[in-house]
């Protein structure tokens, strides 16, 4: 618990100092996050993604029990941040502010309709599913996915709510996959079985 506590502290504190860090999970010791905290919830925490250099590109809601550590980045790269035009880091347009206390609340308030999002899972590290949120229930959020060749995959998959530890928005990557997918085919509406 102790451990938590202070990862909550340095995340609240680097929302304060608008300073980059980097986040290490603990369902993947070797995956790194690096950008600017932009606000802190009970559950969740809304990271504007940084990459090399300090150039934004997207959002990252991270769990924040699956958040190990949470370091200053010291390079010059949070000065840089500083002169591009989408600086001061803030969340993304929603029609609410997002609610980071919930998980369903937050998945509701953050994914925009229609949009591309990215989910991780505890029990896959590494492994990140890309979709559209087709529903969400109290137990399982549904996507129908979009394949490394830009091309939708067929029917739709569900994920246990509970195990979610990221949910990326609007990053360069999933921007990339939706201008060569195009719209949903709405056809294809059949649910598969459970991906988790």
């Amino acid at each position: 618990m102790a451990t938590q506590l202070r990862v909550v502290s340095r995340l609240t504190a680097a929302a304060v100092s608008q300073e980059i860090v980097a986040l290490w999970s603990r369902s993947d010791p070797d995956d790194r996050i690096d950008g600017f905290v932009v606000a802190v919830g009970a559950k969740w925490a809304l990271i504007a993604l940084t990459l090399d250099g300090g150039y934004f590109d997207g959002h990252e809601l991270v769990r924040i029990k699956n958040v190990r550590k949470v370091r200053h980045n010291r390079s010059f790269e949070s000065r840089f941040s500083r002169t591009l035009p989408e600086w001061p880091p803030a969340p993304p347009a929603t029609p609410e502010p997002i609610d980071l206390n919930s998980t369903r609340r937050m998945l509701r308030t953050a994914v925009p309709a229609g949009a591309l999002i990215g989910i991780e899972c505890e029990h896959r590290p590494g492994m990140r599913n890309i979709g559209v949120v087709v529903d969400t229930t109290s137990q399982r959020i549904v996507l129908q996915e979009v394949d490394p060749h830009a091309a939708w995959i067929e029917g739709t998959r569900r994920w246990r709510i509970r195990r979610l530890v990221t949910v990326t928005l609007d990053d360069g990557y999933q921007r990339a996959l939706a201008e060569l997918a195009g719209e949903r085919p709405v056809e294809s509406a059949q649910v598969s079985p459970e991906a988790d």
